[in-house]
């Protein structure tokens, strides 16, 4: 894979701004022996976009568009004594308006509303094999179109002294929204059966929000809670859009001690998640029911130091995930029709800079 990006950036006047930019990648995949998940293929994506920004005492507002064109060339190939080969192209475009405003000192309002344009990808029009990576049959669709969207999210910062509140509504509507559908049978191989997916695209709604509540002081107590809720349904269907995440609430507070000799920002922090049950998919559908609700904890510690008078500051890092060793299974996860996720997990990082 090889990319790249021009871009330049022009102040208009004294309150606009503009950003103009190319990009560029190409893709070229080989194949060895007779099985393969992915066929040999060659893909080039060019883009263009240009932004547009005016600046106000009270906020701003832009309006940006971009312009996608992919061509997807696959060889001919041969697969249960059938010649296959592909040539394709995408082409559309998207387009984005953000609008921030500061109501007051401490009030500050950002408003988005966009066109998305996606285009397809190899995996997702010609895949056929099992994905040893997640344990899974995967079939590609190549009657797929690409995925095209409108996009709305409006939200709401508020700063105290010592607390920050942020509230996030959104909503998007998807024409042919691609996702992996499971196939009513698994498919046995020489490897065992295993659970089978194939690509698909329906009309689809998201909509959901996120609120936000973050602690903290330069030195001493700290802490951020979020929580999250999308509602996601399949229109063309009828039914919940399968593969969601679940609803979810995460914690952490921490306390940044005081430096002491030669460790810089020390700390200490504590977190905790708790995942809900995903209770709207399909019926029917899943090789397995979603996975109960769950509880991690986890613990984390570190410090900055300077190995030698002269050098950077290194920083070291411990952290414990899921401390009480909790037995899980995440509902996103293609393992957890065979086996319960990770368990107490400790791991040290240390970041040397030179």
């Amino acid at each position: 894979s090889v990319s790249a990006d021009l871009i330049l950036e022009q102040k208009l006047s004294h309150h606009w701004k503009a950003k103009f930019g190319l990009s560029s990648q190409w893709q070229y995949n080989t194949t060895a022996g007779l099985q393969f998940i992915i066929p040999e293929f060659n893909s080039f994506t060019q883009g263009a976009f240009a932004l547009i920004k005016k600046e106000f005492i009270s906020g701003e507002v832009s309006l940006g568009s971009r312009f996608d064109w992919r061509f997807l060339d696959v060889p001919s190939y041969q697969r249960f004594n059938k010649t296959y080969g592909y040539q394709s192209q995408f082409k559309g475009l998207s387009m984005v308006f953000n609008w921030l405003e500061k109501l007051s000192e401490t009030l500050l309002l950002n408003t988005t509303l966009s066109y998305g344009f996606r285009p397809l990808a190899v995996n997702e029009l010609y895949s056929f094999g099992l994905h040893y990576g997640i344990a899974s049959f995967e079939i590609g669709n190549a009657n797929l179109n690409p995925e095209k969207s409108l996009f709305g999210e409006v939200s709401l910062k508020k700063q105290f002294t010592l607390f920050t509140f942020e509230l996030t509504g959104f909503a998007r509507y998807f024409e042919g929204f691609i996702y992996r559908r499971p196939l009513p049978d698994p498919i046995l191989t020489v490897r065992g059966a295993f659970p089978a997916f194939v690509f698909t695209q329906d009309n689809s709604f998201m909509g959901g929000a996120e609120l936000a509540l973050n602690y903290g002081t330069e030195k001493g107590w700290y802490g951020a809670t979020q929580f999250s809720y999308l509602y996601a349904q399949n229109l063309s269907r009828n039914e919940p859009l399968i593969f969601m995440p679940a609803n979810r609430m995460q914690l952490h507070w921490g306390y940044k001690l005081i430096q002491k000799n030669k460790l810089s920002e020390p700390f200490i922090q504590l977190s905790w998640n708790a995942i809900a049950k995903q209770n709207r998919v399909p019926e029917g559908v899943d090789y397995a029911p979603p996975p109960e609700a769950y509880q991690l904890f986890g613990m984390s510690a570190g410090f900055g130091f300077k190995p030698f008078e002269k050098a950077k500051v290194w920083s070291l890092n411990m952290s414990i995930q899921n401390l009480l060793n909790t037995a899980y299974r995440d509902y996103l996860s293609r393992y957890r029709y065979f086996t319960d996720d990770t368990g107490f997990n400790f791991l040290i990082r240390l970041q040397i800079l030179i």
